[in-house]
């Protein structure tokens, strides 16, 4: 899901990448925010930790 890739640098340095296979979870991910964005998440959030 995640490709990375480190450098020689000083001080060290790490990057992170989406491979194809974490792309193609961004249509997910995308509907998962809207979700959790949503009054519906936040009302059932609020009746968990009652």
């Amino acid at each position: 899901m995640l490709k990375e890739k480190e450098f020689e640098d000083l001080p060290s340095r790490v990057e992170y990448s989406l491979t194809d296979a974490g792309k193609s979870l961004m249509p997910v991910l995308y509907e998962i925010v809207n979700w959790g964005n949503s009054n519906q998440a936040k009302k059932i959030v609020t009746e968990m930790v009652k």
